[in-house]
């Protein structure tokens, strides 16, 4: 009996900033290699392999689609069948392959029955303004021996130029009345524009006497826009989409005095203690203490990105300000309390406490912060973790360097409400204190012998389970302020030094305190780069979730 599937199985376009994928969004372990030697084609016996484009010629922006047939011609099942694509020059195409995406596993593939066919699509964006032609490249047929994969020119089509333009307005909206008046408009601003598709694409620009800009001969894409601060004004970036019309000629944005200079913001949750699955509800309050109102304030959390402790954000829950919210307005005076609501995620069962760190305002690096934590799961978990004290002997700028830790010290964990001492650890003669069976939660940290942390901010976080080890390293410096009174009996430990993993913190300002439900004060980003953080071990270092944590979770 001839046994025939055919599935069409299509995908979403992915942008094009997005290199080497495997089929089905996931990353190929190792990258395929290009060869100029080899045939034109795969050619695998038992399989017919067609691949074409659905038309001739695209246009410039237009979604390109090439469809892969394959074809089992022999009476035998045929195994590790593999379709991988890679596009050329700015185009990157993408698929669900489904069983034969190539992961770079061995075996890895599906496998085709006998007289089966399947076809698969691969979906990509004409984004680069200068070309000519689209590419197909590829590899379709049975998975070869090694990690690596060749490159196949499998098919191309034409692709006719089509261009369009953007420009518009910069303004500093002084008085806060969301109207450009006489006098606000801005000179010398910078534009910037990234072409969603297109990488490579980033036209520039300032703006005139003015305050008017035009971008010309850009490709028909949508492009996400954004204006530098300036002047102590921040703008909102805003995506454009260009056509060959004038849609796009007048494309306003409104400038506002930087979101940290008038507007202060708290998060806290409503509860102590929720467990998986929980809508935990928060409450965040905006308060404007500026001389002109405030508006199209929205929520940006979780700046680190995909953190499994996190609660969900951004969504209809939390109204203005979440990403398809209007914007939260705060009058001159007013405090503003809204109400959002987050789902506790599985994961954070696994370190006994779920987070919420977000800044209010544009998206930009001038905006107040707030933060908040709660307990999740069962009451009396505990977690370990170690902390190495070093002081920077030599002066030097690096982080940290062998011979400088600091043996001897009482290391105390302070309970944040209490303000008393649960734990106190004597370091070991390579600085090291190792905490065991502490309870989860998030504490204050003292040092004896006058020694304290250099950078006080932040709060430690012990957790159940460690993301990346368990192991930190603090400096501390010569401070003269007491050890604090242990209210526990201290212990000593002897335990062997074990391997651990340093991280530079970047600077950060200290988180607030407080009874539980803890909420976070609002502070203020100090800069782009702190969105990237380094997560180390079961003790953390937690102010916002764009800094970086000096130990981790």
């Amino acid at each position: 009996m001839t046994a025939t599937r055919s599935s069409r199985l299509a995908a979403l376009v992915v942008g094009a900033a997005l290199t080497g994928l495997a089929l089905g969004g996931t990353a190929a372990a190792a990258q395929p290699s290009s060869s100029p030697t080899i045939p034109t084609a795969p050619v695998v016996d038992g399989l017919d392999i067609e691949v074409g484009f659905e038309k001739d010629t695209y246009l410039t922006g237009e979604e390109v689609v090439a469809t892969a047939t394959i074809t089992n011609t022999t009476d035998a099942p045929i195994e590790h069948v593999i379709a991988y694509s890679s596009g050329k020059d700015g185009v990157h195409f993408t698929a669900d392959a489904g069983e034969f995406t190539w992961n770079g596993n061995n075996p890895s593939g599906g496998t085709l029955d006998a007289h089966e066919t399947v076809e698969i699509d691969f979906v990509a964006h004409v984004g680069n303004v200068n070309a000519t032609k689209v590419e197909l490249m590829g590899y379709i047929g049975i998975k070869p021996e090694g990690s690596g994969l060749p490159l196949f020119p499998l098919a191309e089509a034409k692709v006719e130029k089509r261009t369009g333009y953007f420009g518009g307005t910069v303004y500093a909206d002084r008085n806060g009345n969301q109207t450009l008046d006489d006098g606000e408009v801005l000179a010398g601003a910078k534009i910037t524009a990234g072409n969603a598709y297109f990488n490579d694409d980033r036209p520039a620009t300032t703006t005139d006497a003015a305050g008017r800009f035009r971008i010309d001969n850009v490709a028909t894409v949508p492009y996400l826009v954004f204006v530098e601060d300036k002047d102590g004004w921040t703008f909102q970036y805003q995506q454009v989409k260009v056509d060959t019309t004038d849609a796009n000629a007048n494309v306003v944005f409104r400038g506002v005095g930087q979101f940290n200079q008038s507007l202060t913001a708290s998060i806290a949750f409503t509860k102590q203690r929720y467990q998986v699955g929980d809508m935990a509800e928060m409450k965040v309050t905006l308060t404007n203490t500026g001389s002109v109102p405030l508006s199209g304030i929205k929520a940006n959390c979780d700046r680190v990105g995909d953190s499994p402790d996190h609660v969900t954000w951004g969504d209809k829950l939390w109204g203005d300000l979440g990403h398809e919210g209007a914007g939260a307005q705060v009058g001159v005076g007013e405090t503003k309390v809204i109400t959002v609501s987050g789902k506790v995620p599985a994961s954070a069962d696994t370190y006994g406490i779920v987070h919420v760190a977000c800044d209010f305002g544009f998206d930009s690096s001038a905006n107040p912060e707030a933060n908040a934590w709660a307990f999740v799961g069962a009451e009396n978990a505990v977690g370990s973790m170690s902390i190495t004290a070093f002081a920077n002997k030599s002066g030097s700028d690096e982080w940290y360097q062998d011979g400088e830790e600091v043996p001897g010290l009482d290391v105390s964990l302070i309970d944040l409400t209490s303000k008393k001492v649960v734990v106190t650890v004597r370091s070991d003669a390579k600085g090291k204190a190792d905490f065991k069976n502490v309870p989860v939660g998030v504490y204050d940290i003292a040092f004896s012998g006058g020694w304290a942390r250099k950078d006080t901010r932040g709060d430690i976080h012990v957790t159940k389970k460690c993301k990346y080890g368990c192991d930190s390293y603090m400096e501390v410096v010569k401070s003269g302020n007491p050890q604090p009174t242990p209210t526990t009996t201290p212990t000593t430990t002897t335990a062997a030094p074990v391997q651990t993993t340093t991280t530079t913190p970047a600077p950060q300002a200290k988180a607030g305190s407080g009874d539980l439900p803890n909420t976070g004060a609002s502070v203020v980003w100090p800069a782009i780069a702190g969105l990237s953080a380094v997560l180390l071990g079961g003790v953390a270092v937690f102010v916002t979730r764009r800094r970086r944590k000096t130990v981790a979770e």
